[in-house]
């Protein structure tokens, strides 16, 4: 316990730089990034798993996300914040944040977890991004999570703002784009399904012609094929604009 205390102390601390925050309980910190596996294999250790900071951070990130929107689109209907928030937290764009801060690097996993990849699944990062929330709201309360909250979603609030940029069909667009230029429809290949019933994580692969274009995450089918697309689509057109 005391030589990985000690040397996960000095990764934290890498960690916090990425963060923004620095925690004056560095327990809470070490437990949002211990996932289960790792607790159930070590018992001795007597660590705490970041399950039960997962589910408070979870709803401080959809409180502060709510109040933003309101604040921002004042003027917007109820269901049009409601799709803009579930845009805002859905799978694929929490998977983009937590990879951003590097959180996969400073997870403690089980050994089984850790030879299937588990620093990259998506579920796992999702998972340890909405601790990490929970975690600073426990270590210093509301006002210092809503600021780490609105900087790590600051750039998408902002194109959303400006551009409705998260708000595209983007199935629609490439469906569109494929037709305009002569090619075939896509075809849509799930990858993989993880988590429970109430939080699964799906993973969609686009095939256009037989090649693979794109990879998308989401908690339903439908969000993830709008990530696999829109990745489809920014790779053909850049294509074609090469090309031209």
């Amino acid at each position: 316990m005391e030589f990985i205390s000690e040397h996960h102390d000095r990764r934290l601390n890498e960690l916090e730089t990425n963060l923004g925050y620095t925690f004056r309980d560095r327990r809470l910190l070490r437990q949002a990034v211990t996932h289960k596996s790792f607790t159930n294999e070590n018992p001795s250790l007597n660590l705490q798993h970041n399950e039960a900071l997962e589910f408070l951070g979870d709803s401080v990130l959809n409180f502060t996300i709510s109040t933003r929107l309101y604040e921002l689109f004042a003027g917007s209907t109820e269901g049009e914040l409601s799709r803009f928030r579930s845009v805002l937290v859905s799978g694929q764009h929490l998977v983009e944040l937590a990879r951003t801060l590097g959180l996969g690097g400073f997870l403690l996993l089980g050994r089984g977890e850790q030879k299937t990849g588990g620093e990259a699944k998506p579920n796992i990062l999702i998972d340890t991004l909405e601790a990490v929330i929970g975690a600073i709201y426990l270590d210093s309360g509301i006002r210092p999570a809503r600021a780490f909250v609105h900087r790590i979603f600051s750039g998408s609030l902002r194109r959303l703002k400006q551009h409705g940029f998260l708000l595209v069909d983007f199935k629609t667009q490439l469906q569109e784009y494929l037709a305009d230029t002569g090619r075939v429809p896509p075809r849509y290949v799930k990858v993989s399904e993880e988590g429970p019933d109430h939080d699964k994580i799906f993973a969609m692969r686009i095939e256009v012609g037989g090649e693979t274009l794109g990879e998308g995450q989401g908690h339903s089918k439908k969000e993830a094929q709008q990530a696999a697309a829109r990745q489809a689509l920014e790779i053909l057109q850049g294509r074609d604009e090469e090309n031209s």
